[in-house]
């Protein structure tokens, strides 16, 4: 189940790292576009398994099936804010550990 859900994001970080190292002006980003769609992926599950586990052991709510606006409201708040989150995270964490650490010579080419 994990590795199913994971692939696509793994996938899709691979090839825009590769873009983003082809294209000169783009290659400065490269790192970036190599954590941001897995970062994105990790918050946005660990976001909404912390609504279900708090709404079933907190709050003692009974979740409704993810539909209609509830169900829209929900996935905005529980999956894609937390997910939207932790990529910008992820990203401003590995650029100042680029910009501090990096060897800046390799990503000016």
């Amino acid at each position: 189940m994990q590795i199913i859900y994971a692939a696509p994001f793994v996938l899709l970080s691979m090839i825009a790292f590769g873009v983003f190292l082809v294209v000169p002006r783009l290659r400065r980003h490269s790192i970036s576009a190599l954590v941001a769609p897995v970062a994105f992926g990790f918050c946005a599950l660990a976001g909404y398994i912390s609504w279900v586990l708090i709404c079933g052991f907190v709050l003692k709510i009974a979740l409704r099936p993810v539909e209609g606006v509830h169900g829209f409201f929900e996935v905005l708040f529980f999956f894609l804010l937390p997910g939207f989150a932790g990529a910008w995270l992820a990203v401003w964490l590995s650029e100042t550990a680029l910009r501090k650490w990096g060897d800046k010579s390799v990503w000016k080419r």
